[in-house]
């Protein structure tokens, strides 16, 4: 008996030790898989939508400066070249936005970067 009693209170012990142990791992993943908290997103000041473009050369610089800008303050808006370029387009008008209709027809590949659209953009 008494040898039995020594065992018990062995198993006993290691069950015990073994379930705080069990609890302290179980809480450790409750904390890791606690959803993590985003970081606030800075608050952008609103900024006018660009005025549209319609080719007159003596506005072009001042255009493509409020539109840089419009896009700068609000980079998630625009996450690719392609789509930086899209929202240009999509303010343009009059013989500008016929320019562009041929250009985006041809697929030509200044479509895949701002830079280089805006550059040919000035050259026109």
């Amino acid at each position: 008996d008494y040898i039995a009693t020594c065992w018990l209170g062995m198993l006993l012990t290691v069950h015990h030790s073994m379930r705080l142990r069990f609890n302290e791992l179980v809480n450790t993943l409750r904390t890791s898989l606690a959803p993590i908290s985003t970081l606030p997103i800075a608050s952008v000041s609103p900024m006018a939508l660009p005025a549209s473009f319609a080719g007159d050369a003596a506005e072009c610089g001042g255009f493509l400066l409020q539109v840089a800008l419009f896009i700068e303050m609000q980079l998630l808006k625009f996450p690719t070249e392609c789509s930086k370029v899209a929202f240009l387009i999509s303010i343009l008008t009059g013989k500008a936005l016929l320019w562009v209709h041929a250009i985006w027809n041809a697929n030509s590949i200044i479509i895949d970067s701002y830079d280089a659209f805006t550059n040919h953009f000035k050259d026109v």
